[in-house]
């Protein structure tokens, strides 16, 4: 990730983070997503010539471009002829990320998933 995220990143309180990763999973993100997003192919590229040499794919199918915050919606990309879907809301690491919205249809599902939880816990409870 360190050869492939030194164009890309958001700057916070003075310190400049370029990349997340966990697991199997990266997040790229871009300060301006407007201007950047001719960059983000040629980014992903990269990112996929990088990691072949360790024997890492990138999973095509499962990648997705989402604009947080203002600006107009992800355009999908074509990434050395694999299509890549631009998406207002996507579900990543458990938490659903919507592109224009605050965070309380993602505290309504969570309520509902605990609420569920508890309720097939009636059996026990008694």
């Amino acid at each position: 990730m360190e050869h492939v995220s030194h164009k890309c990143g958001i700057s916070i309180s003075n310190a400049w983070f370029s990349d997340l990763d966990f697991a199997d999973d990266a997040d790229l993100d871009y300060a301006d997503f407007a201007e950047r997003q001719e960059t983000l192919a040629s980014e992903l590229q990269a990112m996929e010539e990088e990691s072949s040499k360790f024997g890492l794919h990138i999973s095509w199918s499962k990648t997705k471009v989402q604009n947080l915050g203002a600006g107009p919606d992800a355009q999908d990309l074509v990434v050395n002829g694999h299509t890549v879907d631009g998406v207002s809301e996507f579900i990543y690491l458990g938490s659903k990320q919507f592109s224009h919205a605050n965070s309380s249809m993602e505290c309504i599902q969570r309520i509902a998933l605990a609420a569920g939880v508890m309720n097939d816990l009636d059996d026990v409870w008694r």
